[in-house]
């Protein structure tokens, strides 16, 4: 899996995503098993996510389909 996503995108798109879908970080967590410091890191953008990490969150909001 090749995907490429710099911490500036990905801390505008996910708050835009959970603000969207009216999810909190705990639900987002609960359901793709990515830790909630984790989703904070990527929303103040102190990270990259992996493509892992990534392709949750696109099964989760449901952007791949």
């Amino acid at each position: 899996m090749d995907i490429a996503i710099t911490r500036t995108t990905a801390a505008t798109v996910f708050p835009m995503l959970r603000d969207r879908y009216g999810k909190t970080l705990e639900e987002v967590s609960n359901k793709t098993g990515i830790a909630v410091s984790t989703l904070i890191d990527i929303e103040k953008g102190r990270v990259s996510p992996h493509a892992t990490t990534i392709h949750k969150l696109n099964l989760y909001f449901d952007l791949l389909g």
